[in-house]
């Protein structure tokens, strides 16, 4: 479970700490568009109950194993894991970002390789884009399997614009060659008293197209 906020611009976190003991530096070319020279990583976590990491490319939380719970009824076999690495095969994760109508403000994509800071037990997040706009994202386990994910804008620009934040999860597959007889298969739902139907080969078509638009932030 996930809770989501927005908030608008705030002072920076003081007294930041890079994170050293727990970060695994992935040996790959960063992609920022602002800062070229950073290389993407994997910030870790652990308590009783979870652990696993963010990865910093694509802001995404890709890795997570249930430290109480196994595959099997024997002690000895792997841990339940939740979630996939997104820099591996079969990527399955959760991403965090932002949209805007605005075409010509710069935002993170999945591409984007942030930077990543820890001030106590959150793991935070950064990116300035090259009109002075910093966006965060803290990651903080709250209790009981819960994170709460926080999404900040910094406006340091003299621009206005309208956006809003996101959170998605993402599941890709390797399609088989298997046909089933069955009469749909894909997500569905009912819209304006109407059933819509998409196979998974139409989300995959669609999915760069942005969703319904909803009530927008100003900064």
């Amino acid at each position: 479970y996930f809770t989501v906020r927005s908030q608008p611009t705030n002072p920076p976190i003081s007294n930041e700490q890079e994170i050293t003991d727990n970060i695994v530096a992935i040996d790959e070319a960063s992609t920022s568009n602002a800062n070229p020279q950073i290389k993407a990583r994997r910030i870790g976590f652990a308590n009783e109950k979870i652990s696993g990491s963010v990865y910093s490319k694509g802001a995404r939380l890709d890795d997570i194993k249930l430290n109480e719970f196994h595959i099997e009824q024997d002690a000895d076999s792997p841990k339940v894991k939740l979630l996939k690495k997104s820099d591996g095969e079969m990527p399955y994760f959760i991403q965090f970002g932002w949209l805007s109508n605005n075409k010509n403000i710069i935002l993170p994509t999945g591409k984007t390789v942030w930077q990543a800071k820890q001030q106590d037990d959150i793991i935070v997040l950064n990116w300035r884009n090259q009109q002075n706009i910093k966006f965060e994202i803290q990651f903080k386990y709250v209790d009981d399997y819960l994170f709460q994910v926080k999404q900040i804008i910094h406006n340091d620009s003299n621009l206005a614009f309208d956006i809003r934040p996101y959170g998605l999860i993402n599941r890709e597959y390797i399609k088989d060659h298997q046909s089933y007889i069955i009469l749909h298969e894909g997500p569905l739902a009912k819209i304006d008293d109407k059933l819509v139907e998409y196979s998974f080969d139409d989300v995959k078509d669609e999915r760069n197209k942005l969703p319904p638009q909803p009530r927008l932030c100003r900064y």
